[in-house]
């Protein structure tokens, strides 16, 4: 099975490109959006996503590197407990609101519904809470479809060879094109975060605008630097945001408000420590998961202007011969126990001694052998 270690939209229209390495691709285009995605239920890419190796996102559905991987992201989903209590009915309405489930049949003597109301393919209850993930999984593989199409390798263009790590102007350097992330990389990361509030005798969950920033960086490398300040990675985080005080009872999934921020994809090709290197524009959570993905904005940087060499030519030949100097310190032309220095190049050999008084000079001597041909 091909590994790949990105993903995202191609150049064809509605097209995938999973990267392979630096240089090669491989484009699905055509066929249907769970294959060009690897994602059965077209699930978004959220928590449940991340949990089972997403590469990446595309017209806001998360791509897997297998099918495998967008099953097991689906039947994660299903068990989160916001679909705690959930009927069947209710399940297929929120992920294929567009599939229609027959109606009960009619009593016309008792002028009601008979129940219960079977759903035809899972041979569930629409109204009992639903418990078997796999039949919904089932469900919803079978509504979707699975329909491949076209596969193609890329050798990407001679651009994605180049250094993929440039120094700009500023404060930063470029990371796949994009500015890496660091404490003065004015990185700033907005969402929504959704807390229970008290509202009178009740508490509901109200959205509120998130803010995190670079300059809180946490956990970051400890040996590499971009001006002065450690470089973030994959691992590294905001130590805080702001925005969601008011939101008296916490985050309704991570009980928690004024959260970090976490980083959920990096560079397919740079590491720091180990770890993907953190970009300008990669998608990150906050409030300690408890918001929807958002892309980090922090200031870009141009491409690095190439260096324009000339060729000066050959060195003109010199004139004469060449020889090397060794200088030996710590020499006492007396001791009668110096030995000599021998060089040997191929056949030829040259022998110099070490307390010969004529290249004695206080308590250095210098050897000097002659290059040969």
């Amino acid at each position: 099975m091909t590994r790949y270690c990105n993903a995202q939209a191609g150049d064809k229209a509605q097209s995938i490109q999973y990267d392979i390495d630096n240089l090669t691709a491989e484009l699905r285009y055509e066929g249907n959006q769970a294959w060009r995605h690897n994602n059965v239920a077209l699930l978004p890419l959220n928590i449940s996503a991340r949990g089972h190796n997403v590469l990446g996102s595309a017209y806001r559905v998360a791509i897997f590197p297998d099918k495998t991987s967008g099953q097991e992201a689906f039947l994660t989903e299903c068990a989160r407990p916001k679909y705690a209590g959930f009927t069947l009915g209710e399940m297929v309405h929120h992920f294929i609101p567009d599939y229609i489930i027959e109606p009960p049949q009619w009593d016309d003597e008792k002028k009601q519904a008979i129940l219960p109301w079977l759903e035809p393919i899972t041979g569930l209850d629409v109204n009992a809470v639903l418990t078997d993930y796999e039949a919904l999984l089932s469900l919803v593989e079978e509504h979707i479809g699975w329909q491949e199409g076209s596969t193609e390798t890329l050798e990407k263009d001679q651009s994605a060879q180049a250094p993929t790590v440039s120094t700009v102007s500023g404060n930063n350097v470029l990371i796949n094109n994009r500015t890496a992330v660091h404490q003065d990389s004015g990185g700033v990361l907005q969402t929504i975060d959704v807390c229970n509030t008290t509202v009178g005798t009740s508490v509901v969950p109200i959205p509120y605008p998130n803010v995190a920033q670079s300059s809180d960086a946490d956990s970051t490398a400890s040996s590499v630097k971009i001006n002065g300040n450690p470089a973030c990675n994959l691992k590294s985080n905001f130590a805080k945001s702001t925005g969601d005080q008011a939101g008296d009872k916490k985050g309704v999934t991570s009980g928690t408000t004024e959260g970090k921020a976490e980083f959920l994809m990096g560079s397919f090709d740079v590491y720091i420590e180990g770890q993907p290197a953190v970009r300008q524009g990669d998608l990150m959570v906050s409030n300690n998961k408890n918001t929807p993905p958002a892309p980090l904005n922090q200031p870009a940087g141009p491409m690095p202007r190439g260096l324009n060499i000339e060729d000066k030519g050959e060195l003109a030949e010199k004139e004469g011969g060449y020889a090397v100097a060794v200088i030996i310190s710590g020499v006492d032309e007396n001791d009668p126990t110096l030995g000599h220095v021998v060089s040997k190049v191929g056949s030829a050999h040259q022998q110099r001694s070490i307390g010969n008084k004529g290249e004695v000079q206080g308590n250095q001597t210098k050897l000097i052998f002659e290059a040969t041909e």
